[in-house]
Formats: C-alpha cells, sequence, structure tokens
C-alpha cells in the first residue's frame, strides 16, 4: 500500500511559463465600461509578494471575450497585481439568491501548497443584501469590497495575520 506523502511548494514558476503580455486586460483601457481592479499581494508581516501570481475570474459580461472570462498576472516587485475589466453584474447563487457583482481571485504563491481563493466586490455596487458577505462579520466582509480612488477599485490581499483576507473553499 503506498503511503501519503507531504506536499512539497514548487516554483516560483509563475513568471516563466504561466504568464502572457498583457494577460491583465480583459477590455482596452479606453473602453468607457473600462474599470481598473488592482491591489497588492501581502504577507502576514505586511511585507509584499512579488513572485507570486493573482488569477481573476469574472462572470457576466467582465471581459470581451464571452460571458465568462479569467485573466493572470504577476504581481510586481511591491506585491502590486493589476486588470483592466468591466464591472461584471448580477448572478445568482445556487438557491437563486442574488449576489452583488464580484470577481473571484486566485493567488499564487511560493510557499502556499495551493492557491488559495477570495473575492472582490466592488465598491459602487449594492453589496448589502449578497448571500455570501451577510454571512461574514461585518470586519471580514469589509475586507473583500475594494475602495474606489483615482486609479480605480483597489483591492490588498493579505495572506495571513490578524488582517488576512477571508478565503474560501470550492
Amino acid at each position: 500500500m503506498a503511503r501519503a506523502t507531504p506536499s512539497q511548494t514548487v516554483g516560483p514558476f509563475f513568471h516563466a511559463a504561466l504568464l502572457a503580455d498583457g494577460g491583465g486586460e480583459l477590455v482596452t483601457p479606453g473602453d468607457s465600461a473600462a474599470i481598473v481592479l488592482y491591489g497588492r499581494v501581502l504577507d502576514g508581516g505586511g511585507d509584499p509578494v512579488d513572485n507570486g501570481m493573482v488569477e481573476i475570474w469574472l462572470a457576466n459580461g467582465g471581459g470581451a471575450y464571452g460571458d465568462n472570462t479569467f485573466a493572470r498576472v504577476a504581481t510586481a516587485a511591491d506585491g502590486g497585481y493589476r486588470f483592466v475589466i468591466r464591472q461584471p453584474g448580477v448572478v445568482p447563487d445556487e438557491e437563486g439568491r442574488n449576489q452583488a457583482p464580484h470577481a473571484l481571485l486566485a493567488v499564487f504563491s511560493p510557499g502556499l501548497v495551493r492557491q488559495v481563493l477570495t473575492r472582490v466586490y466592488f465598491a459602487n455596487a449594492d453589496t448589502a443584501a449578497d448571500p455570501l458577505l451577510s454571512s461574514l462579520p461585518a470586519e471580514r466582509a469589509r475586507r473583500l469590497v475594494a475602495v474606489a480612488d483615482d486609479g480605480g477599485q483597489r483591492l490588498d490581499v493579505i495572506l495571513q495575520g490578524s488582517n488576512q483576507t477571508p478565503f474560501f473553499e470550492i
């Protein structure tokens, strides 16, 4: 009988094997409906994760290539990531309840055996009735809502610690 072995960290190979140039632009930046979603990936000590990858999944018209789109970008030296997208619309959950417009983010990083998954809700969306946000304590729910500023909408992803971004299992 085979014995289970511990998982091992692989990589970092994101920059070399998984990314395409311009991978974060799902719409042209000049598109009238384009928004910039950006932020930083930080470790538990507040240091940038500069050798990771962020993947975004959009539903309901969030990209130029159909109803469901995704893109991935490498994190920069400051842990930054950036996507140019169209804000997705409302989507129903499995029980038919409307979820506020959101995107799924997967964060890959050396030191993580597998990616972590979270959501980003948009600053200009009505999130009050969203089933997932409603199920979280207010402080944790706040960590999933982007903040609007002159650069677009910003959400920092914190991988661990007291201000950790909520992550979810699929």
